[in-house]
Order: C-alpha cells, then sequence, then structure tokens
C-alpha cells in the first residue's frame, strides 16, 4: 500500500500419491516453511530448510502412526521428498548449482553449446537443441534453418548421477550453508569457469536424495508466462520490453541465414 516492495518464500509440501485432481487443491497444500523478506534470501534458503529437512529425515527412518480409513487401522506411514519444483531463480538456490551465466544449464553443465551475443552481449542457448534429436533427424543436417552453415553431429551430453555429483562437490570444495553460516560462503574454485556451483544443497542431507532421477523441477506457470509476455511484448512492440530491437536484429542477421536478414545494417 505505501509502494515498498516486499518479498516472502512459501514452501509448500504436497502428497504426489494422490491422483491430480487432488494434489493440488488448497486442502492438500501443506505450508511448511515461511522464508520472511523483503531481501532475497539467495544461499541462506537452507538455513530456514533445517526444520524441513530434519522432518523428512524422520519421516523416512522412523514414519509416523497414521490411520488407514480403507482398513479402519493404525500403521506406520514413512514419506519420502520426490522433487522440488520451482522457478529458475529458485531452482539454483535449491540446488546450488546457480542458473546465470554461460553455464546455467543445470544438465549440461560444462559441456554446453551456449555462447555470448556479439552485439546483444548476453548468454544464448540458441542451436544448443539439436544434438539431442536422433542422429539421422534431417535438422541436424541443415545449413539453414538454425545457425547458418552449421550441422550438428555432437551426442547429447552424458546424464550425470548423484554419486558423479557429490564426486564434483566434493571436488570443488562446495561447502552446506549451514556449515558455514547464512549467505557466508567462500568462492567455490573454479565457479564460473569450469562450473557454476556455489554451494552443496541441504537435500544431500536426505538420505534417498542420491539415488534420485529427477531431483528438481521448473514451474511451468513461471516458463509459460515469461514466454508468453516475451511474444506479446515483442508482437505488440512495448516500449523497453520487446525483443525485436537493432542489436537483436545484428545478432539475428549475424547467427542466422535468410533473405530477411541479409540487408540489416546498423543504420537500420
Amino acid at each position: 500500500m505505501h509502494g515498498r516492495k516486499y518479498s516472502l518464500w512459501p514452501v509448500i509440501v504436497t502428497p504426489y500419491n494422490l491422483p491430480p485432481s487432488l494434489c493440488m487443491r488448497r486442502e492438500f497444500l501443506f505450508l511448511s516453511i515461511l522464508v520472511p523478506g523483503p531481501e532475497h534470501p539467495k544461499r541462506s534458503l537452507d538455513i530456514f530448510l533445517q526444520p524441513l529437512i530434519y522432518e523428512l529425515q524422520m519421516l523416512w527412518e522412523h514414519g509416523v502412526e497414521a490411520y488407514n480409513v480403507s482398513c479402519h487401522q493404525n500403521f506406520m506411514m514413512r514419506a519420502v521428498l520426490m522433487w522440488t519444483i520451482s522457478d529458475f531463480p529458485a531452482y539454483g538456490m535449491l540446488s546450488g548449482w546457480s542458473t546465470n551465466g554461460r553455464f546455467a544449464c543445470p544438465y549440461c553443465q560444462d559441456v554446453t553449446n551456449a555462447f555470448q551475443l556479439r552485439n546483444g552481449r548476453k548468454s544464448c542457448w540458441f542451436d544448443c537443441h539439436r544434438r539431442f534429436l536422433p542422429s539421422r533427424h534431417p535438422y541436424r543436417r541443415s545449413r539453414t534453418l538454425f545457425t547458418k552453415n552449421k550441422k550438428v553431429f555432437d551426442a547429447p551430453p552424458p546424464e550425470i548421477d548423484g554419486s558423479a555429483i557429490l564426486d564434483q562437490l566434493r571436488d570443488f570444495g562446495a561447502e552446506m550453508t549451514a556449515y558455514c553460516g547464512g549467505n557466508g560462503h567462500e568462492p567455490v574454485s573454479g565457479a564460473g569457469e569450469v562450473h557454476n556451483w556455489h554451494k552443496k544443497s541441504i537435500f544431500w542431507d536426505l538420505p534417498y536424495w542420491i539415488d534420485h532421477l529427477l531431483r528438481h523441477n521448473l514451474d511451468v506457470m513461471h516458463v509459460e508466462k515469461n514466454f508468453f509476455e516475451n511474444i506479446m511484448n515483442t508482437v505488440l512492440n512495448v516500449q523497453g520490453k520487446t525483443k525485436d530491437n537493432m542489436k537483436s536484429r545484428l545478432d539475428l542477421a549475424d547467427i542466422c541465414s535468410g533473405r530477411e536478414n541479409m540487408e540489416v545494417s546498423p543504420d537500420g
């Protein structure tokens, strides 16, 4: 009401052994933690997650007594955290892998084809997806539909299991926030040069986390929202928000081949 910016970070737990039509209903969304603002919690988010991690460890190792309505008897219920769902900035806070810069993709890591735009000066992942296609896919051999005069024969990056990630965290000296306190992390060796690790996530305290095939998810709502806004702002030529500007046109002519890009000049 007074024009002050304030951020509040909720951590919500929902049971995923319910049908999809039920697991996202209000009565099954359990608010476990509220991280107070107004500043971004950054790496200190793990400090606030400690009570939740403790309860998850208890639910896995000891369980809690619950009542089975269908059988009309008590039983010892155990639970496991399947994954997290968040937007991309929160992904970096939860996973420990920074989502900024050329190594932003936590799947590709340092085996990435990302590059910096010559004019826009931003990291770009254009044409990084063709290596995920089947080896005989016609798009791999196209010289005109993607980066001009470029064919792609690279295989997709190897999948990294939990043991390999723990080895990386150990070799680079990434620490847990709970051990060093708040945001007081020392810079991780090689960060931004050969990797993007900035801490060891507190979720590795869970005994089963190493065996998960999927640990963190991106929230589809945020992805769709950002994609829609960029498209509409460009189509409607919204001042200050459109992606169609002189720098983007120069980069487009530099990277792509097409009749519409051949006559672009700095003078417009």
